[in-house]
């Protein structure tokens, strides 16, 4: 389910989505795609608003986008795309609504599915951190489950588990002074001499971060990690809107 924020009830079809630019980093558009097997072939994207015309695929299209609030739900709405054939004829065209990411980073990235926060639950069951692997974007399990989504144990929270043991919040090597961060957090060089790195690490986010460090000799990153190697490493709690400084020593 696309989210926005709740003065937009009133705006246009068109704020509305240049809010979700705005917020996400991340553009919806129309597309028509034309496939050779499962290899894409041609593809056009068009805006995700009002009327779009376009011909592709030996046929004229009319894609209409039409965006309804949610009753009672606020913060959510509906969003119908109809793709019409108004002339010619179209033997193998794929129709689909696709977002375009742009401007990603270390600082603005997401979580693999939906997780229900302390500010933002999902429904009224899931408690904070719980995960669902979906929310219901069509009536494919009938009118009543647009927008819905599970609240048991699903695949997701394994993924997660694994992404914890496996991935470090911050990974640093002190003697050449490369440092890359993976976490929801910002990372600034303070000072990097005689194999010793100095780092400002940064929480902008509004939930304590505890982070991980896997630091190791740009010599050492040519060995094979252990099974668990992040298990032990140094670990650095920053609360919400504060920053740390930490300093690293080159090892092999």
């Amino acid at each position: 389910m696309i989210t926005r924020t709740p003065d937009l009830e009133a705006r246009p079809v068109a704020a509305d989505l240049s809010c979700i630019a705005r917020q996400f980093a991340a553009i919806p558009h129309l597309s028509l795609r034309r496939h050779d097997g499962n290899v894409l072939r041609e593809e056009i994207q068009l805006p995700l608003t009002g009327r779009q015309q376009a011909g592709f695929g030996g046929a004229q299209w009319l894609c209409t986008t039409r965006v309804r609030a949610v009753a009672g739900r606020l913060g959510t709405f509906d969003l119908e795309v109809t793709f019409a054939v108004t002339a010619g004829h179209a033997a193998e065209v794929g129709t689909a609504v696709g977002i375009t990411c742009g401007e990603w980073s270390r600082n603005n990235h997401g979580i693999p599915q939906y997780m229900s926060r302390a500010d933002r639950p999902l429904n009224q069951i899931m408690q904070p951190g719980w995960i669902c692997e979906r929310v219901n974007l069509s009536d494919w399990e009938g009118t009543g489950a647009v927008g819905g989504n599970h609240f048991g144990s699903t695949w997701p929270e394994v993924s997660l588990m694994l992404t914890t043991i496996e991935i470090p919040g911050l990974y640093v090597q002190p003697d050449t002074g490369f440092f890359h961060a993976f976490d929801h957090v910002e990372v600034t060089r303070i000072r990097h001499a005689e194999g010793r790195l100095a780092l400002k690490l940064s929480n902008p986010t509004g939930f304590d971060a505890t982070i991980k460090v896997l630091c190791e000799s740009s010599a050492g990153r040519c060995l094979p990690l252990k099974l668990n190697a992040l298990f032990g490493v140094r670990q650095f709690r920053v609360p919400a809107g504060e920053s740390v400084v930490a300093e690293f020593i080159s090892q092999f």
